[in-house]
Parts: C-alpha cells; sequence; structure tokens
C-alpha cells in the first residue's frame, strides 16, 4: 500500500478513460473538500470502434490525441500529478497493452485500468462523498458505455457491490443492429439486460429506508430532459414512449440539449435504466452528479487508506 511523503499542494488532474468518453477533471483539495478548477468531456467512443475485443487503429488515435489534448490542459493549469483510470473497454481489450504504453508516454505516468469491483468502489465514494449528510443506506447506480457498476452502502461503508459488462455502447451494438429502432428492440434490450440483473434482485432490492441514486451520464441525462430531480418508472416509461413515437432510427435521435454521441446512447442507456428499476424495485432514482472522476480524485488526496492495492501500485510517490 502506498503511503503519501507529502500531501499534493498544487492541483491534481484525474482522467477518466471511459469506454464512451474521456473525462478530465482537475482539482484542489481544500479544507476538506475538492475544489474544481477545469472540467472537460470528450466523446472518444472507443468501445463503439472496437471490432470484438481489439482496439481498432482509428480508436487509438482517437484515444492519444485525447490524451494530448488532456495532458496540454494539465500543464496549463501546473497540475503536480495526472491520475488517469481505464474502465470496461480497456479491461475487455485484448491488445490494449501497446495503446497502454503509448498512454504513460504522453501522460507522463501510467494508465490504471480498474477491476471492475474498483471502479464500483471509487464511484460510490464520489457519491457517498457529496451526500455524507444522509446516514441511511444507498443503493448506487452508473450505467456507463461498456458497464454497469452497482453498489449498496451506509454513509462511507460499502455493502456490496456488482460490476455488470452492461452498457449504453454494448446493448446498443447487440439490440439495435443496423441502428433499427422500434419497440421490439426496444423491448429485447430491456428484457436481456432483466436477464442479467436476475440473479443479483435479492441482494440490490430497494428497501424501506434506502435511497436509490443514480450518476455519470445516463442517469443523469434523462434526469435533466424529464426536468426531474428525481425519476420513477412512469417517467421512464413516458420518455420512452416518446422517443419510439418520434424516432424510427437511433441515429435520428437528435436531443436539443445532449450532443449527437449522448443522443445515440439515450435509448440503450433508457432500456438499461428501466431493467434496473424493475429488478431493484426502485420506486424513484435521485441523481448525483459526480462519477468515478471525483472517486478517484477522492482517493488521491485522501491518502492510502482510502486506495485499494491495484489503485495504489499505480500512483504511489
Amino acid at each position: 500500500m502506498a503511503k503519501f511523503k507529502h500531501p499534493p499542494q498544487g492541483p491534481v488532474a484525474t482522467i477518466d478513460m471511459g469506454s464512451n468518453s474521456f473525462h478530465l477533471l482537475i482539482v484542489n483539495w481544500r479544507q476538506g473538500r475538492l475544489s474544481p478548477v477545469f472540467v472537460t468531456v470528450e466523446r472518444v467512443q472507443t468501445a463503439l470502434l472496437m471490432q470484438g475485443d481489439l482496439i481498432t487503429d482509428e480508436a487509438e488515435q482517437r484515444v492519444l490525441s485525447c490524451l494530448r489534448r488532456f495532458r496540454d490542459i494539465a500543464d496549463q493549469h501546473g497540475c503536480e500529478r495526472i491520475v488517469a483510470v481505464g474502465t470496461s473497454a480497456l479491461r475487455q481489450a485484448s491488445n490494449a497493452d501497446k495503446l497502454l504504453a503509448k498512454a504513460e508516454g504522453i501522460l507522463g505516468w501510467p494508465v490504471i485500468v480498474l477491476s471492475g469491483a474498483d471502479e464500483a468502489r471509487l464511484i460510490y465514494r464520489a457519491v457517498a462523498f457529496v451526500r455524507s449528510n444522509l446516514r441511511d443506506r444507498m443503493l448506487v447506480l452508473d450505467i456507463g458505455g461498456g458497464s454497469t457498476e452497482i453498489v449498496t452502502g451506509s454513509g462511507g461503508r460499502i455493502d456490496d457491490l456488482e460490476s455488470l459488462p452492461l452498457g449504453c455502447v454494448s446493448s446498443l451494438k447487440e439490440y439495435f443492429p443496423g441502428g433499427v429502432l422500434n419497440h421490439n428492440n426496444f423491448e429485447a434490450c430491456v428484457h436481456a439486460a432483466r436477464q442479467r440483473l436476475a440473479p443479483l434482485e435479492s441482494r440490490f432490492r430497494v428497501v424501506p429506508g434506502m435511497e436509490a441514486v443514480g450518476c455519470s451520464g445516463t442517469a443523469l441525462a434523462i434526469a435533466e430532459l424529464l426536468g426531474l430531480q428525481q425519476v420513477s418508472r412512469p417517467d421512464l416509461l413516458y420518455l420512452r414512449d416518446r422517443l419510439l413515437a418520434r424516432f424510427s432510427r437511433i441515429e435520428d435521435v437528435c436531443i436539443e440539449s445532449l450532443d449527437n454521441n449522448r443522443s445515440r446512447l439515450l435509448v440503450p442507456g433508457l432500456a438499461v435504466l428501466i431493467a434496473l428499476v424493475d429488478a431493484f424495485a426502485i420506486a424513484r432514482l435521485a441523481t448525483a452528479e459526480v462519477a468515478l472522476r471525483e472517486g478517484v480524485a477522492l482517493a488521491w488526496y485522501q491518502g492510502d487508506e482510502a486506495l485499494n492495492s491495484e489503485l495504489s501500485a499505480g500512483i504511489a510517490i
């Protein structure tokens, strides 16, 4: 387990190399809180451009170009450290090593490819930190491009967690062939997700006194579209019906408040979210505007007790 020789004095950059989007967060630590300096996101679409378990040349170039831009921004802000983590796409890619070596050359530090469990822990950590005034049990959900993380806990303590290879991009590829959007494809996606979730229902079912919280892109985008701070199953079905009535192809989905990439992934993300709500008997889903990048920053600033062995090995100083 890594020990901190000196608490960081300057800003630190965290990079979440997600399967669809890369997120850069530059933060300072001020009086026990994260103080954001700069935040940006790029739709790199690594998973969408993969062929099977192979990262294509196009995907590699998009990844490296994005990391060069992020490194430049980090340098401009005087960051003393860049902590980059990879998630589902890099976990699954059989040829990730070559890309990771090039990424380290650009960033100056190695990329830490998180296990699904580590990813889930860091996501929960971020949500628990911003909702520290709540002591009730929480169910935290994060639907990503390549995986979905599911965690229960109370305060800063995790009770149970799971990471499933069930995400927006993987669902888009499998259940909307040729980009066709109709009721049958949508329901096939929901049904397949429910089957994946069935063995987990008793572990993560919401009970009285328990709050369900969605974080990251999918849940936040859906809540924003609906104009709600909390969403229910009828809200999700209303949105489903509106989308199916208006669009017949995925590429035609155009939502004014969303970029083209997020609009394309809205439908499969909604299908997965409906499956989660049904599987875990969620009456209302709140949202939290934090995600993996904040969890990584917290783990960095709060010291070695917060870090699992894989992450601490990658960021030891």
